[in-house]
């Protein structure tokens, strides 16, 4: 347990980087940590950590945040290894608002450009609008963005070695200012103090990113070989400009 342990607390603290997930950390995963896959290591990790936001988001809640199984609806993953999914949780829990404020904060970006994207098209075919039309257009296009299947743009995009890095160093300065202290009274209060913010706060969430894991498991192929799908087709310029017709005819 104490050789998973240091892997898995180097993995969470540095990035979550391949080559800082070893197979100890793989074989408890999908032995007793919740999680079903058919794949190897080098392919679990692409799908949680290289592959889109909401995978590693996810991920993250199940050990810091919910604690709600990825692949699990509840917690119950937890009673699969109780001593040492208990250690693991702990340890995420502890640099869990650190990994978070990154993941927000790259979660507005992807959003904020996805969203000019669109609209600049759209305003585009339209000949230019006033600032009024590109106030409500702005609304609409937030109040909207689900219908359209727009999270999808989370699923395929956001992690890279930039996103690694930023997550790292937001980490050693979180617990680094004054590290014992930090540490324990993150220990102490997890179980007195309110829950950290929660990713499931964002445009997205987990529960929503459960189901879709569901929805995979269940149609992929054993070796769950996942197509990406670029996340500017997942809501079209004529999409929205549908839609704001419709709106504005009905």
């Amino acid at each position: 347990m104490n050789t998973l342990l240091e892997d898995w607390r180097r993995f969470i603290r540095n990035g979550f980087r391949a080559e800082d997930f070893t197979e100890a950390i793989y074989r408890h995963l999908v032995t007793a940590g919740g999680f079903t896959h058919d794949g190897d290591k080098a392919d679990f990790w692409s799908t949680y950590f290289d592959e889109g936001l909401s995978w590693l988001i996810a991920f993250v809640e199940q050990f810091g945040g919910s604690l709600e199984g990825v692949e699990t609806m509840g917690d119950d993953w937890i009673d699969l290894a109780p001593d040492i999914n208990r250690a693991l949780v702990e340890e995420m829990q502890l640099i869990y608002p650190a990994l978070v404020d990154v993941l927000l904060a790259q979660e507005d970006a992807i959003y904020d450009e996805y969203k000019a994207f669109n609209l600049a098209n759209i305003e585009a075919g339209d000949g230019g609008w006033t600032t009024a039309q590109r106030a409500v257009a702005s609304q609409s296009y937030d109040q909207d963005f689900y219908y359209y299947g727009g999270y999808e743009i989370f699923d395929y995009d956001g992690v890279n070695d930039d996103l690694r890095d930023r997550l790292a160093a937001a980490v050693a300065a979180y617990v680094t200012p004054n590290a014992v202290a930090t540490l324990f009274e993150a220990a102490r209060s997890v179980k007195s103090a309110p829950a950290p913010r929660s990713a499931q706060k964002t445009l997205f969430t987990a529960r929503r990113t459960r189901g879709l894991n569901h929805h995979r498991l269940a149609e992929a192929t054993p070796q769950r070989q996942v197509v990406p799908v670029p996340a500017i087709t997942a809501v079209t310029p004529a999409d929205v400009a549908q839609y704001l017709t419709l709106r504005a005819a009905g």
